[in-house]
């Protein structure tokens, strides 16, 4: 894959589909690790090498950490399954089923993932974001004191008071209150991660429905829905930030993809949610 182009020692910022190559141009590309082996002597290359510290991608491991995946979602569909229907399978223990068991499978598959050579614990070790995961704690904990002390209850007794305070019909209002609690929640998940998103807007968006006297699940559903959508900003998703760089793009282009487009999701979701998840 062509990572970037250089021509006259600077990098082109254009998209890699669109540039024409011209003779001299440098292309940095990201390949297997048998790459160089393969292809030091060859003339159509002036130069190839590893990147020091690099490593490539256990392409032979794939199908085995596919499975060890499936396995994961496997386990812990049977522990949700298992909390739900307060069942145990037969041959299977409390333990191995109960909610408590999650991180330990979680665990338990990387380390599974690691034995089987699918990556080192180098790379596990680096693949853990210490920023994120402390902005998710914090958010939690904030989420769960607004719980507690009563302050979601009391935002959302404001939030519905003004919405009945604009004389709407009854069949309008939970939209409205719907459309808001999306709205604040598509904002916010441009700005932060989306596992902190939910984590603070859940406990509102249930206050808002029991305020309402509506039905939660509509409004958490539009909370899971618009805090994963980020599309207006690059920072607002990994994914966006990474090619960020390789693409040439800026800022302003995320917005003017991403506004529209989430704006556009935004009204298919409000108008979906629902008539799957009914407000009563």
């Amino acid at each position: 894959a062509i990572v970037a182009v250089h021509r006259n020692g600077e990098r082109l910022t254009n998209k890699i589909g669109n540039i024409r190559l011209e003779p001299g141009d440098t292309l940095l590309l990201q390949t297997r690790g048998d790459f160089v082996s393969q292809y030091r002597d060859s003339r159509d290359f002036y130069l190839v090498s590893l990147v020091s510290g690099s490593l490539g991608r256990r392409h032979d491991r794939a199908l085995l950490a596919g499975g060890l995946f499936a396995l994961l979602i496997a386990w812990l569909v049977a522990i949700a399954v298992a909390a739900t229907a307060d069942w145990t399978p037969p041959g299977w223990t409390g333990q191995l089923l109960g909610r408590d068991a999650q991180p330990v499978v979680a665990v338990a598959i990387v380390l599974a993932m690691i034995a089987a050579r699918c990556l080192t614990t180098a790379q596990a070790r680096t693949a853990i974001d210490l920023q994120v995961l402390i902005t998710i704690a914090a958010a939690i904990g904030l989420g769960a004191s607004l719980s507690e002390s009563g302050a979601a209850d009391w935002i959302a007794g404001g939030l519905v008071g003004g919405i009945d305070g604009l004389g709407l019909p009854d069949a309008v209002r939970p939209v409205v209150l719907l459309v808001v609690i999306y709205a604040t929640c598509m904002v916010l998940t441009e700005l932060i991660t989306n596992i902190a998103v939910a984590s603070l807007m859940i406990p509102l968006s249930i206050g808002v429905a029991a305020a309402a006297g509506l039905s939660p699940r509509p409004f958490v559903m539009a909370v899971a829905v618009s805090a994963s959508l980020s599309f207006a900003t690059p920072i607002g998703y990994q994914t966006n930030l990474m090619v960020m760089g390789p693409g040439g793009y800026q800022p302003r282009d995320y917005f003017k993809v991403g506004a529209p487009l989430a704006v556009l999701t935004a009204a298919t979701a409000c108008l979906l949610i629902p008539s799957i998840w009914p407000f009563t």
